[in-house]
């Protein structure tokens, strides 16, 4: 321990007089410095296929958007309009693809369809749970998965809507699997020609361990279709954007 001399009260007074009065020489204090940011997981690659190396899956693991719940209200949303956020799991592994949200994993499969003279695409999700509770799937009267996005036909870019009709539940129980599956286009509009795009953005209306907790999932996974003349459509999955 440093022992310090008594100083006289005046001369004590005088000192800190002068000091008060006399230019500090405390050095400055340094910026604190910042922690860069870790660095985030690769993406998956855009096409359905195997990843790169099979005994190593990619994996991304993106936001997707829900809206927050009002108190003493129905939380389903009709348009899916974001809000709070909800982590999704989408992985590629030699040639599935299969995404985690809410305690359940889901394995979507698109397919290009001849419908009459033109082509359509048919989506299909297998849903199965993951952590040993049960879920509640919102199913509406089109189907439990929403459809938006944009086709283009002869040049003309068309923007995609959807909005839920019905809110009926389907119970997702532990070892069971439920698929559902769902056409772009429906019956009232017209088919895809082979020289049209499309990029259909799908979701989920809603999902949750009861019906008063579903929430909407706006980002689940993207599938797009691309024609070329004198050959099949090409149909890929890929993550959301």
């Amino acid at each position: 321990m440093t022992r310090y001399p008594l100083w006289p009260l005046g001369l004590l007074s005088c000192c800190v007089a002068c000091a008060a009065s006399g230019p500090s020489n405390a050095p400055p204090q340094s910026a604190a410095k910042t922690e860069s940011a870790a660095n985030a997981p690769p993406a998956a690659s855009g096409a359905s296929g195997a990843s790169t190396t099979p005994s190593q899956p990619e994996a991304a693991t993106t936001t997707a958007q829900v809206p927050k719940a009002k108190a003493g209200a129905e939380s389903d949303s009709d348009n899916l309009t974001p809000g709070t956020e909800l982590q999704v799991r989408f992985l590629v592994a030699e040639g599935e693809t299969e995404i985690d949200v809410g305690g359940v994993r889901f394995v979507p499969k698109a397919t290009a369809v001849k419908l009459g003279k033109g082509w359509g695409v048919e989506v299909t999700v297998a849903a199965k749970v993951k952590d040993g509770a049960t879920h509640h799937w919102l199913v509406p009267a089109q189907s439990a998965l929403a459809f938006a996005g944009r086709v283009t036909r002869g040049g003309k870019e068309e923007r995609l809507s959807d909005k839920r009709v019905g809110s009926d539940d389907r119970l997702l129980t532990p070892g069971e699997s439920v698929s559902v599956t769902r056409r772009f286009p429906g019956e009232t509009s017209l088919a895809l020609s082979a020289s049209d795009s499309l990029e259909l953005e799908v979701g989920i209306w809603g999902l949750g361990t009861t019906t008063e907790n579903r929430r909407p999932v706006r980002r689940f996974f993207r599938v797009t279709f691309k024609g070329a003349a004198g050959q099949s459509p090409r149909v890929a999955i890929e993550p959301p954007r």
